[in-house]
């Protein structure tokens, strides 16, 4: 039963990780052509800091929301299947579409005190930029708190993959925007580009809902009613713990705005490769965790929740830690490759690949927060993650602010990696202690250690592979694909021959 499990969770996790590879790529896209057109220059800083806005919103708001009613509605789901889909599940999107108009009215009463807030550095000219341009995208926060209602309905019934495509979808509206006016890029533009983008995930999600029997309709709901009660009462220590990813982010960028121009669009750039590697495999795991363990724990299954997220961890350290060894040193290929043309300079890409890599240190920590934050969230333990968040964020800012002006971008960086690597002893030490027993602690440590030496072994043998094919090809991508193949090929050649139980459960499958 356990070995099925975690075949189970590899199987739907690699499944998972296809769809956002897809999404990612042209994410990337997308950013490739901006740093194309633009640079690193104001506009890119003006774009960068009002995406940031959104995105706090979706975890300040969003992500608390569909981690507070998930449990919950797995419950309700369970008991009365046919009710579940009609009647709670249509008060969830009325109780989401409120709570969006509730933020976009705050958004319009506080616009000028919050772009002081964000962009301090900014120029008058880049603040009145990024005013107008966070006025055309209010209307997308509407849209962003209903499609992610309706992906987190999609999860409850099971079609992972359709939820997470919509990403995909907002990445591509801004690839037409930007090839289509490449000329003519201006900040209202980008503004309603947003917009589009974000109308059309919801879109998709409203009509793969429907199809699945979830319709998009806003029912009346009741703050009397004891489920919609208990959602609002689990959102508030989620809505802290659900931000300390944006908030520290946006923190980065209120500092990174007190430095030269382009300094937000460097940072931005090398924290998202970090962040879209390990979410890549973090957030397929944790999505995966996050539904079968609200199942587990409304079972009372405390065996089959360990060694779930035992197996969660494992694999998680398996895929997170060569990408953290190989962007440390691949990070002047990465960078050239991906945005190192037109108005990107080759100082920028040295600045992007050094702060990239001082980011990558921290990506193992991010990697196992993801699992046994989500972990916590399953079991409605909501307390702990968010008093952790609380210490971290003001730790993080404390930081940021000591190591900027010393060290620019690369402060900002240290100060993000050093927050996750000091977090995740509490998370393990919390989750050992009141929800499951690690009895295979020492297989968890002994597996991390092994699968580093693995992979720096790998990686190193693979650099003169890579330097022989720049060489003789001039290319900077044929040398970065070709080092990168061998170094997979290598790591996972030496993984299966020394890690027993993942070669018996990939061959399973």
């Amino acid at each position: 039963m356990q070995n099925n499990r975690s075949a189970s969770l590899i199987k739907s996790s690699l499944s998972i990780t296809a769809v956002l590879l897809v999404c990612k790529t042209l994410s990337f896209v997308r950013d490739m052509l901006l740093a194309n057109y633009l640079g690193a220059s104001e506009l890119s800083d003006v774009f960068l800091a009002s995406s940031g806005v959104l995105f706090l919103f979706t975890s300040f708001i969003l992500s608390p929301f569909s981690v507070a009613y998930l449990p919950i509605a797995t419950e309700h789901y369970l008991r009365d299947p046919e009710q579940g889909r009609s009647s709670f599940l249509g008060k969830i999107y009325g109780a989401a579409f409120s709570l969006g108009m509730i933020f976009l009215l705050v958004m319009l009463l506080f616009l000028r005190p919050l772009v002081e807030l964000m962009v301090p550095g900014f120029s008058p000219e880049a603040k009145e930029q990024l005013a107008n341009m966070l006025l055309f995208q209010l209307p997308a926060v509407l849209f962003v708190m209903l499609s992610g209602v309706v992906g987190g309905n999609l999860r409850l019934l099971g079609r992972l993959n359709l939820a997470e495509s919509s990403n995909g979808v907002i990445a591509l509206v801004y690839v037409l925007y930007l090839l289509l006016f490449r000329h003519h890029i201006t900040a209202a533009g980008l503004g309603l580009s947003t917009v589009a983008a974000y109308g059309a995930s919801l879109l998709l999600c409203a009509a793969a809902a429907a199809r699945g029997g979830i319709p998009l309709r806003l029912r009346r709901f009741s703050r009397k009613d004891p489920e919609i009660r208990a959602i609002f009462l689990a959102m508030l220590p989620s809505m802290l713990a659900g931000c300390v990813k944006q908030v520290n982010a946006l923190v980065d960028r209120v500092v990174a705005s007190l430095l030269d121009s382009g300094s937000v669009t460097i940072q931005s750039y090398a924290s998202k490769m970090t962040v879209t590697e390990v979410g890549l495999i973090s957030t397929a795991v944790s999505m995966v965790i996050f539904a079968q363990a609200s199942r587990l724990s409304a079972e009372h299954d405390t065996g089959g929740l360990e060694e779930l997220v035992s197996s969660g961890l494992k694999f998680v350290s398996f895929l997170v830690i060569p990408c953290c060894v190989g962007t440390i040193l691949y990070r002047y290929e990465i960078i050239s490759v991906l945005f190192g043309r037109g108005a990107f300079t080759q100082e920028n890409v040295r600045l992007t690949a050094n702060t990239m890599m001082i980011y990558a240190v921290g990506m193992l920590g991010a990697g196992i927060e993801d699992v046994l934050s989500r972990t916590m969230h399953a079991t409605k333990h909501r307390k702990f993650p968010a008093m952790l968040g609380a210490v971290s964020m003001l730790l993080n800012a404390v930081l940021n602010l000591l190591l900027y002006r010393p060290f620019g971008v690369y402060g900002l960086a240290a100060a993000s990696s050093a927050v996750l690597l000091l977090k995740i002893p509490f998370y393990a030490a919390y989750t050992h202690r009141r929800i499951i027993p690690f009895t295979d602690g020492r297989g968890i440590v002994k597996n991390i250690l092994l699968t580093t030496a693995l992979a720096f072994a790998a990686c190193f043998l693979s650099l003169p592979v890579k330097s022989l094919v720049l060489s003789h090809t001039g290319s900077t991508f044929a040398g970065l694909l070709s080092g990168a193949a061998v170094a997979a090929v290598l790591y996972l050649s030496a993984a299966l021959l020394t890690q027993k139980d993942l070669r018996a459960k990939l061959l399973r499958r």
